[in-house]
């Protein structure tokens, strides 16, 4: 915390302390952008953005129904950038969450707890699986995620996202 007023200075200063100097001693080599990628769980290039120290963008978060935590519906990927990494966090699975199609025969649902007795979740139900979904479909799951996302960049609340 002590060099906290360091870490603010513009990065062409020169820092004077250690962690300060190992700070950007890390980030020097990766020049004035960094270059976020994101991939899906098969591996597959799903899309990338760079982002530079002017950016308002301090956090990236992603959130999804295959990952290794539960997800209340059905979006493969949100990926989100905001001012903090809580804050993308929040985001990305406000986002992910209204991806959806209630009731849809589809999807298949458990208890949290029943896959994970210490879950948080408890007996909200969380996506297992997914099946096939006629294009129309996908839209219309995608539209009610992009409703939420253009809300929360709208109040400043997110800078960039994707949705898969």
């Amino acid at each position: 915390m002590a060099e906290l007023p360091l870490l603010r200075r513009a990065v062409g200063d020169v820092p004077t302390g250690a962690v300060a100097r190992r700070m950007v001693s890390a980030v020097r080599p990766h020049g004035a952008r960094f270059r976020i990628s994101v991939a899906g769980l098969d591996g597959a290039d799903l899309g990338r953005i760079d982002v530079g120290f002017a950016d308002t963008a301090r956090g990236v978060a992603t959130s999804g129904w295959g990952g290794r935590s539960f997800s209340l519906r059905i979006a493969d990927a949100v990926t989100v950038l905001a001012r903090s990494a809580a804050e993308a966090d929040v985001a990305a699975t406000m986002i992910c969450n209204a991806v959806d199609l209630p009731g849809h025969v589809a999807f298949g649902r458990a208890p949290a707890d029943s896959l994970q007795p210490e879950s948080d979740l408890g007996v909200r139900l969380v996506t297992v699986s997914v099946g096939a979904l006629s294009l129309g479909e996908v839209a219309e799951a995608l539209a009610r995620g992009a409703a939420v996302a253009e809300d929360l960049c709208g109040r400043g609340l997110a800078v960039w996202l994707r949705c898969f």
